[in-house]
C-alpha cells in the first residue's frame, strides 16, 4: 500500500492504513519503537509495561479502588 508522509508540527508524519493498522494489531495511543537500518523503516508496537508510570499515576483518590477490589467477595463461579 501506498502511503504520503505529511508535516505535523516540526516533525513528518505517516499516515497507516487501517488495514495495516488492523494486520500489525495498532491502535490509536499504542506506543511504538521506530528504526532506521539500510534506508528502511521498522516501526514495532511496543507491548512492555512501564511500571514506573503505573506507579506514578497511583493517587489517594484512586487507591481505594484496588482496595475495594481486593475486599470485594467472590461472585458467581470465581468462589469453588
Amino acid at each position: 500500500m501506498r502511503s504520503t508522509i505529511s508535516r505535523w508540527g516540526n516533525s513528518l508524519a505517516l499516515r497507516l492504513p487501517k488495514a495495516i493498522a488492523d494486520a500489525a494489531g495498532l491502535s490509536e495511543g499504542d506506543q511504538v519503537d521506530v528504526v532506521e537500518r539500510d534506508g528502511e523503516l521498522r516501526i514495532s508496537r511496543r507491548d512492555d509495561i512501564d511500571i514506573e508510570a503505573m506507579i506514578a499515576a497511583i493517587t489517594p483518590e484512586n487507591i481505594n479502588v484496588v482496595r475495594e477490589w481486593i475486599d470485594a467477595p467472590p461472585v458467581g463461579k470465581e468462589f469453588w
